[in-house]
């Protein structure tokens, strides 16, 4: 079982090289496209937002169609995904081929995921801590991979480390059994409207960055509340679609979800900032800051097992306070430095333990707040909605930092995890409250 938690852990971490490791090559995207440092959060922002729609949608795939023709998909759109980018002329066509790439990644990350439930029960938490572990150690070195690919290859190759994740799917699809493959279909419409809603909200941030028009920026924000409304309606027609309403009005899920999501795009947000204010404060190459930013390898594992272990005694609420606090007292920290080296790494470690925390502990925390039949759909909502926060956090950090600069931007970012907290202290306040309603 030690093996099999390995391997998957090692599935699910290399997906998060396509995260991870393009940040610290940033600059030199910017400088061979012939863009501004900030217009290319688009190459993070792309990223995630295909692997938040592709895990959502994941879930209810691996029902219909079985892990192989699932995995089959995320190949595909992995290698398809690095072919765009190679190719691309210009950064539009760059994030468009990192957005496929992270359809690719997410489809064989849930699969990787799914796997677990194949594990015998007495086993099942065992394998989960192994995969948790290696997976956060895989993003936290990814900085590292990344620099050496582009020293080795060039900044597109750096690009395209998502690669990495084809190297163990052959082996974790040898150790799955014979599939059922369930009735139904996938809710693409409620996903289409989801990611362009996600995108729209992104491109609006990004506007200033990018030097979109006002005009334009105003259309872009009515779209977005146009595709979101759209996504609002087609959830009460289809109650059991992409987002499933069932799940969206478990208000601890979501609550909880909203303020994971905060810590999300604080570290994204810090992964695209952190490497530009290197290079450009400091005068590190893209090796000098993987290097640097190495040890949160280690960080990020301790950080995993050890809210999963409080968590499990003192409550998620308690972690996620912790955690709320550290991100945002890491913002500051790279923010207000952001001209001190040590100032950026300090920042960074301090926003890695809190992403590696909160998803440790929600992983188990899903299945005891929804009914045993929506654990699933459950787990994919909370991911998409995870996940999607990292758009959002590249995203502003990019259009802040053309308007107030690159450290101010970074420190701006404190609002987000400030506001995952004051929503986690409501649902402690609750939780504490109940007993003395019911006395």
């Amino acid at each position: 079982m030690t093996r099999r938690g390995l391997l998957l852990g090692a599935v699910a971490g290399t997906s998060g090289f396509g995260i991870s490791a393009p940040g610290v090559v940033l600059p030199d995207v910017a400088d061979a496209l012939g863009v501004g440092d900030d217009a290319t959060a688009w190459v993070l922002a792309a990223f995630v937002l295909g692997v938040g729609v592709a895990m959502t949608l994941g879930g209810r795939a691996l029902d219909l169609f079985g892990s192989y023709r699932v995995s089959a998909a995320g190949v595909i759109a992995t290698l398809l995904g690095t072919v765009l980018v190679f190719v691309a002329p210009d950064l539009t066509m760059v994030s468009v081929g990192r957005f496929v790439q992270g359809v690719g990644s997410g489809w064989l990350c849930i699969t990787a995921f799914n796997a677990v439930s194949y594990v015998d029960v007495d086993e099942r938490a065992r394998v989960s801590g192994i995969l948790t572990a290696v997976s956060f150690t895989c993003i936290a070195i990814s900085p590292l991979i990344g620099a050496v690919v582009e020293a080795i290859a060039g900044w597109r190759a750096a690009l395209s480390c998502g690669l990495f994740i084809l190297l163990p799917v052959p082996a974790m699809l040898r150790g799955l059994p014979p599939e059922r493959r369930a009735p139904g279909s996938l809710d693409l419409r409620g996903a289409a409207f989801a990611t362009a809603g996600a995108a729209l909200v992104a491109a609006v941030l990004q506007a200033p960055a990018t030097g979109t028009p006002a005009w334009i920026a105003v259309l872009l924000a009515v779209a977005a509340v146009g595709a979101l409304t759209a996504l609002a309606r087609h959830l009460a027609r289809r109650p059991d679609g992409f987002l499933p309403l069932a799940v969206l009005r478990n208000r601890e899920l979501m609550e909880l979800s909203f303020t994971a999501a905060t810590l999300q795009a604080a570290y994204t947000g810090l992964i695209f900032a952190a490497p530009m204010l290197l290079a450009r404060e400091a005068g590190w190459s893209a090796l000098q800051t993987g290097v640097a930013l190495a040890p949160c390898a280690l960080v990020a594992a301790t950080s995993a097992h050890l809210a999963g272990t409080v968590g499990a005694r003192l409550g998620a609420p308690v972690v996620f306070v912790a955690c709320c606090s550290a991100s945002a007292a890491g913002v500051l920290v790279a923010g207000l430095g952001g001209s001190l080296p040590a100032a950026v790494i300090a920042g960074s470690v301090l926003t890695i333990a809190p992403y590696a925390g909160v998803q440790a502990v929600m992983l188990g925390k899903v299945s005891t707040l929804v009914a045993p039949e929506d654990i699933g759909v459950a787990t994919g909502t909370f991911t998409y909605v995870f996940i999607t926060g990292g758009a959002v956090g590249a995203a502003a950090a990019g259009g802040l930092s053309s308007v107030v600069g690159l450290s101010a931007a970074v420190a701006i970012l404190v609002v987000l995890p400030l506001a995952g907290l004051a929503m986690v202290l409501r649902v402690r306040a609750r939780e504490d409250a109940a007993p003395l309603a019911r006395a």
